[in-house]
């Protein structure tokens, strides 16, 4: 569809209101006036042809630039770890040591190396060459593909599709949903997380993130239906408090174990979280 805002792909509402402008893309943003979803720029072939423009760029150079290191150690880095650990634990059922995993998108990888430390059998798909042979040379299980999201091609079949704050940075998330349903085993689940438009007083500015779309709970869904899929699970998730901390600390110390089932991160209510995870599988043929 040319027109990014002719008719919304989460709820087919035609009522979309001006916003702000996109300081990063250079393109306004509209929300949709029923499902709330936030989409970036009037044409498709625009958008396409920034984001190209824009992930040909210097992003994970400017990351080093700013600190972050191959020892995984920076603040970045931590961050990204604590978030898997939440998002393992989430997920963590529905997978077993023999599974078959695919992460799209693994970044400078703290992901993938965190499954590889857990013998976990990841292919991950990331663009950045420099991050690339980074994971190459210290990947024991997983292998590393350098590929855009929208462009590789792998035949084989998974039981876990990882998605971790990739999703919303998609121009045509239906088609790539669609697309990589082959790639689901039968009982296979797709894992979703993305950054939560929903939440009141956000100090966050979506305005600068290159992001195609920004999602609440409910257009999210209707994405992930339309392409195919059934919900299992969608849960909105914050940071801790420090009284979270001090209680899950105790806990830990005391019992062995976390007092909060997701910790480091928290589940929450719809108005309070910044992220909203999903998980999915293939729509059942009855």
């Amino acid at each position: 569809m040319e027109n990014r805002i002719e008719k919304c792909i989460a709820c087919e509402n035609r009522n979309f209101k001006y916003y702000a402008d996109n300081v990063i893309l250079r393109l306004p943003i509209y929300i949709c006036q029923n499902c709330n979803l936030h989409v970036t720029g009037t044409s498709q072939i625009e958008l396409d042809a920034v984001l190209s423009n824009y992930y040909k760029g210097d992003y994970w150079d400017v990351m080093r630039e700013q600190g972050m290191n191959i020892e995984h150690t920076d603040s970045y880095s931590k961050g990204r770890i604590r978030i898997w650990t939440s998002q393992f634990k989430y997920v963590k059922k529905f997978i077993s040591k023999k599974s078959k995993i695919l992460e799209i998108g693994s970044g400078h990888g703290e992901a993938i190396i965190e499954f590889d430390k857990l013998n976990y059998n990841v292919i991950g798909i990331e663009p950045d060459k420099k991050n690339v042979l980074h994971l190459k040379q210290i990947l024991k299980n997983c292998k590393i593909i350098n590929s855009k999201a929208d462009d590789f091609q792998i035949e084989e079949v998974f039981d876990l599709v990882w998605m971790s704050h990739v999703f919303e940075h998609l121009s045509a998330p239906i088609e790539f949903l669609k697309k990589i349903k082959k790639n689901i085993s039968k009982n296979g689940i797709l894992f979703i997380e993305v950054p939560s438009v929903e939440k009141k007083n956000d100090y966050r500015t979506f305005t600068k993130t290159p992001h195609a779309y920004n999602y609440t709970a409910k257009s999210l869904q209707n994405i992930i239906e339309k392409s195919g899929y059934e919900i299992i699970s969608c849960d909105w998730f914050g940071p801790p408090s420090k009284v979270n901390g001090a209680i899950n600390k105790l806990s830990k110390k005391l019992l062995n174990r976390d007092f909060y089932p997701y910790y480091p991160k928290m589940l929450t209510g719809k108005y309070s979280g910044e992220e909203i995870r999903v998980i999915s599988q293939l729509k059942s043929k009855k």
